[in-house]
């Protein structure tokens, strides 16, 4: 095996243990207790929110550090880095994201944003709903696509 597949193999196991940890979170997002006082629910869900969003974006710097060269050196760094994840780059590798993922992926890298920035209790349920509504779509979504690139990872190596 050359060097090339041996860090392609590498890299895939780094990412299917993270998937492991981001599957924790997805399933202890869904088992929250509906009888749960709400301030704790919030503070809960918002913590994994923060969590799902935190582990895609490690994903995604490894695959960036990896296969792209480095991650982005802009200000805006972590929005670069998933939109990144869109390109397909020739020769080197498919994209990682659809567009449509991409987009829905946004709101949970602002939240993280967000989450880092303020105390627990300034957190806003309002503008978590949107999130909340959608984390099991856009986790199915996340789970798919990576898998798809980890099957192109394994063809490859």
């Amino acid at each position: 095996m050359n060097r090339d597949a041996m860090a392609l193999v590498r890299i895939r196991k780094e990412i299917e243990l993270e998937l492991q940890s981001i599957e924790r979170v997805v399933a202890d997002y869904a088992s929250i207790p509906r009888d749960t006082e709400e301030w704790v629910k919030i503070r809960t869900k918002a913590s994994l929110l923060h969590d799902f969003y935190t582990g895609i974006e490690r994903i995604c710097t490894r695959i960036a550090q990896e296969l792209n060269g480095g991650i982005p050196q802009t200000e805006q760094w972590d929005r670069d880095l998933l939109r990144d994840m869109t390109f397909e780059l020739d020769d080197i590798r498919p994209p990682v994201l659809s567009e449509e993922l991409y987009r829905d992926l946004l709101p949970f890298l602002k939240f993280r944003h967000l989450f880092r920035n303020l105390y627990g209790f300034e957190l806003d349920w309002e503008k978590m709903k949107d999130l909340d509504r959608n984390f099991q779509d856009v986790a199915a979504g996340w789970f798919g696509e990576i898998r798809a690139f980890l099957e192109w990872m394994k063809s490859v190596s």
